[in-house]
């Protein structure tokens, strides 16, 4: 068995305190010392400089959430962010919003609230963020944007009548008046 002296012991703890003291040291004044043994980065996560960041599990209340833009806005609602409004954005945001919320969507996560956001866009849907007004909002994917024609975009068909009698070789047709 293992029988440490007491000078052997002291020397120990004077060890582990000059370790402690130079990682501190090295670490500057982005770190400090959250415990005993414990010393922790002093700066922001990833969550707090971008709210969009925090993992979320979620859980959507069955008979008040039954929309996709309740679902969204339920998962907003203590983010800072909110949902921009239909009208100031893509028309099929809207369209979106009024989408039944799927049941497979009743309960998400663990993901990031971004994540969770284009979950329940679907893949024909690309999240707008706008982090000066912190405001979301949705736009149609660009494989999925309906195709603009214009008038002068279309030439006009030419068309060749055929004819409904069949030719035999040799044969000549007179056309009828």
């Amino acid at each position: 068995m293992f029988h440490m002296t007491r000078n052997a012991f002291n020397s120990w703890l004077i060890g582990l305190a000059i370790s402690l003291a130079s990682t501190m040291v090295t670490a500057g004044e982005a770190s400090m010392q959250a415990g005993r043994y414990t010393v922790v980065a002093a700066v922001a996560t990833a969550a707090q400089v971008d709210p969009l960041q925090t993992m979320v599990t979620i859980r959507f209340p069955e008979p008040h959430i039954t929309t996709v833009g309740d679902a969204v806005r339920y998962l907003l609602r203590h983010s800072g962010y909110h949902l921009a409004e239909p009208e100031a954005v893509d028309p099929a945001m809207a369209v979106l919003l009024d989408h039944l919320l799927p049941k497979v969507h009743r309960h998400l996560g663990p993901m990031t609230l971004q994540n969770l956001l284009s979950t329940l866009a679907g893949t024909a849907y690309q999240i707008v963020v706008d982090p000066v007004n912190r405001l979301i909002a949705f736009d149609l994917a660009p494989a999925y944007q309906p195709m603009e024609r214009r008038p002068d975009d279309f030439e006009p068909a030419h068309t060749v009548p055929t004819s409904t009698t069949k030719t035999v070789p040799g044969e000549h047709h007179e056309p009828s008046a």
